[in-house]
């Protein structure tokens, strides 16, 4: 029984995982930050 590739194969999908979490969190802070700003200016 070898118990790298399952151990490997864990570890990519969560670095998979984190990466997309990462990249979503960090587009809805954009987003967020861009419309608090034409807000701000809006007023």
């Amino acid at each position: 029984m070898t118990v790298g590739i399952p151990v490997g194969l864990a570890l990519f999908l969560m670095f998979c995982f984190g990466a997309l979490v990462g990249l979503f969190i960090g587009t809805v802070a954009t987003l967020f930050s861009l419309r608090a700003k034409e807000a701000s200016h809006g007023e």
